[in-house]
């Protein structure tokens, strides 16, 4: 073949030209939808029932609420960068034994005392 993009350009316009985007029907068949008809199944009107300005006013609610989001996530990521240089700036002031010793050590004993395996209740008879 000579020319192969021309061909395709051709091939691409005739099919587009052709084809056309038809509804395609809904079926509801007890809890589940699907496209080809089922014994009980019940033709569904799927539609978009809106105006052209009802569809406009939701695209813009979603673009703002899209927005909003990408603001609050970085309001999160920089106060979380924050946070994490501020402890890193917090850890490195503090001596490291002082850093090693638990804050209540009464707690830590605690927990090995609770931490023990208890006899099973058919060993106690």
């Amino acid at each position: 073949m000579k020319y192969p993009t021309i061909f395709a350009i051709i091939f691409i316009a005739f099919n587009v030209a052709t084809t056309r985007a038809s509804g395609q029907n809904v079926y509801r068949c007890g809890n589940s939808y699907s496209q080809t008809p089922c014994v009980d199944g019940v033709l569904i009107d799927a539609q978009d029932s809106r105006t052209k300005a009802q569809k406009a006013d939701s695209d813009a609610l979603i673009r703002k609420e899209v927005a909003t989001a990408k603001a609050m996530e970085q309001t999160r990521l920089q106060a979380q960068a924050q946070q994490e240089a501020d402890l890193k700036k917090s850890t490195k002031r503090v001596p490291p034994e002082v850093r090693a010793q638990p804050a209540e050590p009464h707690l830590l004993r605690m927990r090995r005392i609770s931490t023990k395996p208890r006899p099973h209740a058919s060993a106690a008879r």
